[in-house]
């Protein structure tokens, strides 16, 4: 798989919203079989001086069996990895006369490993973790892979997105309150359990419908207006309404509208 096609398959891995553990794993096996890495190793920065090698693909895989990478200024952070974790740039070096790679040389010798290559992966100005690359020759070309960096780190913070949109979803759908979330448009997108139960539309039903099918009668235009104009404008709107069953029975008057927040330039509000 050439460069370009690999950057390809990854950017679709992030629109599918894949486990960040699966792309780690998908890009360091492709990068091994597709360059002939011996080794591809894919670190993240770890809390307390730690690395956590989170994925290795290659025949030398095993070189990393209970080796222990820091980050810190301890010895087993002066390697390539916790090198280029701690400043935020890349490290190539020789292994054979690297000092910083003494607590490891005669392994990865034996393992015919060569030269390193780490690459720090970086989101936000924030230092996310390293690319580590070995090789059995000279050092990996740095130019060539800057752009599989890149991509590692659009990975994991998009793994991140994920996961909090997950987690927002699940207290969404666990929620007591009825919630509703609706476009700029108005149009009703995404309905939560207690919902269905409080007013009697189903998901199916309501997708794609305005809100105003639960208008009671009991409020004005300009009540209407006010709250949805608050709600485009990105801020919470909080106040007191009749609103109506699906039976065309009035419900009792809701909570303050709160907002579960999962996208951008999205209008919410909830009901009970």
């Amino acid at each position: 798989m050439v460069h370009h096609e690999l950057i390809h398959q990854i950017d679709k891995m992030i629109l599918r919203g894949e486990p960040r553990d699966a792309m780690l794993k998908f890009i360091a096996e492709q990068l091994a079989a597709s360059y002939g890495y011996p080794l591809v190793q894919i670190s993240l920065k770890g809390t307390a001086g730690q690395v956590e090698i989170r994925t290795a693909a290659g025949p030398a895989a095993a070189f990393l069996d209970d080796i222990v990478v820091r980050w810190d200024e301890s010895p087993n952070g002066a390697g390539p990895t916790g090198t280029a974790i701690r400043s935020g740039t890349l490290r190539a070096s020789r292994i054979d006369s690297d000092p910083g790679f003494a607590a490891w040389r005669d392994r990865a010798l034996a393992h015919g490993l060569r030269s390193v290559l780490a690459l720090p992966l970086i989101a936000h100005d924030e230092v996310l973790g390293a690319l580590t690359l070995f090789s059995g020759a000279h050092p990996p070309d740095a130019d060539a892979l800057r752009g599989f960096a890149d991509q590692v780190a659009l990975s994991i913070v998009a793994a991140r997105h994920q996961e909090r949109i997950r987690l927002l979803t699940v207290a969404c759908e666990s929620a007591a309150n009825a919630i509703l979330i609706a476009g700029a448009d108005g149009a009703i997108e995404w309905v939560n359990p207690a919902f269905t139960q409080l007013t009697g539309w189903t998901m199916h039903e309501v997708v794609g419908r305005n809100p105003r099918i639960l208008r009671s009668g009991n409020h004005s235009g300009a009540f209407y207006r006010q709250m949805w104009e608050t709600l485009r404008g990105g801020q919470v709107w909080r106040g007191e309404m009749y609103n109506r069953r699906k039976t065309g029975r009035s419900m009792p008057r809701s909570r303050p509208s709160r907002r579960c927040a999962t996208r951008a330039a999205r209008s919410r509000t909830s009901s009970r």
